[in-house]
């Protein structure tokens, strides 16, 4: 029985070289979904800010405006601000 070492050591370095590769996609794979998950997060925040403002000033407009009396117009959202979940 003759043992080939050439053969092992290919084998190995093979199986070495896959794991590694492997890794390494993986490794980009999280970094791609954390990058992604972190600029979502920026946004939903900035969109927190700007709702939460809006919310305010409507409340400030609404303690502002005489329940008998003609209301003026209510103040417009901002531009930026996505209100397609609430429509």
């Amino acid at each position: 029985m003759a043992v080939d070492f050439a053969t092992i050591g290919t084998a190995v370095a093979t199986v070495l070289g896959g794991a590694a590769a492997w890794r390494q996609s993986r490794r980009s794979s999280f970094t791609t979904i954390t990058n992604r998950l972190d600029r979502e997060l920026r946004q939903e925040r900035m969109q927190r800010k700007m709702l939460t403002s809006y919310v305010l000033e409507l409340t400030r407009w609404a303690r502002r405006v005489d329940p008998g009396g003609p209301a003026g117009p209510p103040p417009t959202p901002p531009d930026d601000l996505d209100l397609s979940p609430w429509q």
